[in-house]
């Protein structure tokens, strides 16, 4: 979709997030991480990996500054990780 046709729609467009769970990076197991849509196995064992290495992570930011996702694949994930 491109930006034009959603500021068409905008005004009709309603996104619930009350049913979405966060993910908290801390806590998380490779089934977890792997049966979110923007993660992939290689992508969910570097997480769980530097987090067996580096301990708990003290937030989100961590996972693109170390880069273990793309930037772009972080950007869309970030909205659903926490590190409570």
């Amino acid at each position: 979709m491109t930006g034009e046709n959603f500021e068409k729609i905008r005004d009709a467009v309603y996104i619930d997030t009350v049913g979405v769970t966060p993910i908290n990076i801390n806590a998380a197991d490779f089934s977890l991480l792997t049966r979110h849509p923007y993660l992939n196995d290689y992508q969910s064992r570097a997480i769980l990996t530097y987090r067996e290495i580096n301990g708990k992570f003290n937030n989100t930011a961590e996972i693109e500054e170390n880069n273990l996702l793309p930037h772009d694949i972080y950007l869309k994930l970030k909205s659903y990780l926490v590190t409570e």
